[in-house]
């Protein structure tokens, strides 16, 4: 993987993609689905073998704005709105998030799928693949998050943001949570800043307000049964990402069989913006190798 990143660093011409968002929901191109009770948005793009985009944590199928004309010269790219982000329905209790995913998937009549999951989004990707092992052709795993695994300062740091929210002051806890360095660039990118804000001051964002309504992890936990997982999978990760997505890269590649890692300089938590031209190089040949 050390070669082939110093190959993307030398070759990659689109090392800053077009920030500008797709456009608001309802937006030529995208729709509806009907999924049990609820309806969610998306949109697809491109010709060829399946691929699926599943956005990070108070955000929306919006921030793959960077990678969506690049995979779809390859590949159908379906990205969706996760229930309670986005213009998908809003959100009136507790929900299964791989539930939702299958669910999509049959509605669109895809049988298998290789997913790209950012953050949030690799959780969920993680917990389908181990719950539904034969619609998962490959994953891609973009400073991933995972179901069941440990972050003792996450109480701590996240708190404040929460205690907001359950007092009714959303606008304070987004204040909050843009001042974390989950959604902050590595290097200060006006153009990359005001895409999260917007993204986020747009975002419904109740789980701020009751956690339980985030979308809810797998039992038992991936972070138990990770040796379960038997999809090729690449780990992406910024160099300067936050310690314990870091660390979740490092076990996925050590007890996932055959999954690699990949580290890109300069970058964080929004890899998927800070270096989208060599991102995008990078998932292109891992899918292209299996699909």
């Amino acid at each position: 993987m050390r070669i082939l990143l110093k190959l993307l660093l030398s070759a990659s011409t689109a090392g800053v993609a077009c920030l500008l968002l797709s456009g608001p929901a309802g937006a030529a191109g995208g729709r509806f689905a009907r999924v049990g009770a609820a309806r969610l948005f998306y949109e697809q793009a491109g010709k060829g073998p399946d691929v699926v985009l599943i956005h990070g944590f108070t955000l929306d199928r919006r921030m793959w704005d960077p990678q969506v004309p690049a995979l779809a010269k390859h590949f159908r790219v379906t990205r969706y709105d996760v229930r309670g982000f986005g213009q998908s329905i809003p959100l009136t209790g507790p929900h299964d998030p791989t539930e939702d995913l299958r669910s999509l998937l049959d509605q669109l009549a895809i049988r298998q799928t290789c997913i790209v999951g950012m953050s949030m989004g690799g959780r969920i990707a993680i917990d389908f693949a181990l719950s539904q092992p034969k619609r998962v052709k490959c994953l891609v795993l973009i400073a991933a998050d995972m179901s069941g695994f440990p972050h003792p300062t996450w109480g701590d740091r996240f708190g404040p943001m929460f205690e907001a929210g359950a007092k009714g002051d959303l606008a304070r806890a987004k204040a909050l949570w843009l001042r974390d360095r989950f959604v902050t660039p590595v290097k200060e990118d006006q153009a990359i800043t005001a895409v999260v804000e917007r993204l986020i001051t747009e975002c419904p964002c109740s789980q701020l307000a009751n956690p339980a309504l985030i979308p809810q992890a797998a039992v038992p936990p991936a972070f138990e049964r990770l040796e379960a997982l038997r999809v090729p999978t690449l780990a992406i990760v910024g160099d300067a990402e936050d310690p314990d997505m870091r660390a979740i890269a490092d076990t996925i590649e050590r007890r996932v069989t055959g999954a690699r890692k990949l580290v890109i300089p300069g970058a964080g938590h929004l890899v998927n913006m800070e270096q989208s031209g060599v991102l995008n190089d990078a998932v292109i040949a891992f899918l292209r190798t299996r699909t």
